[in-house]
């Protein structure tokens, strides 16, 4: 008698963030999930709702990197004084997939950059 065995994919695992930058003028982060890997070595995808946990935009790329980019209305708590840290940072889960049913989940919190005062436009007259 001869039982089929039927190889286990394992799960991708790990994890972590860098090149995170900030553009305080426009608000908008950018960053990269690195360290993920497959026990199986199988080439990896990453997904994201393109709408943050706290209502920003989200946008993630093949290679794991992603584009944050909070709203006028995030930006505008962010700036108040003494605002929370659940006002001033926002969360996105991006996934990750191996194609063959494996995937992990990564929940990364990013600053949400406060909106900047307008600069003043003319000179007053006097």
């Amino acid at each position: 008698m001869t039982v089929p065995v039927s190889p286990v994919n394992g799960n991708p695992t790990g994890g972590g963030l860098t090149d995170l930058a900030v553009d305080d003028v426009s608000g908008v982060v950018t960053g990269s999930v690195t360290g993920v890997t497959d026990p199986d070595s199988d080439t990896l995808s990453f997904t994201s709702n393109p709408i943050s946990a706290g209502g920003g935009n989200v946008d993630v790329f093949g290679d794991g990197s992603f584009t944050y980019n909070p709203t006028a209305e995030q930006r505008q708590r962010a700036a108040a004084l003494g605002a929370p840290f659940a006002v001033t940072h926002d969360s996105l889960t991006i996934s990750v997939s191996d194609g063959h049913g494996g995937s992990t989940a990564i929940t990364i919190v990013v600053p949400v950059p406060p909106e900047a005062d307008e600069p003043p436009t003319g000179v007053a007259a006097g």
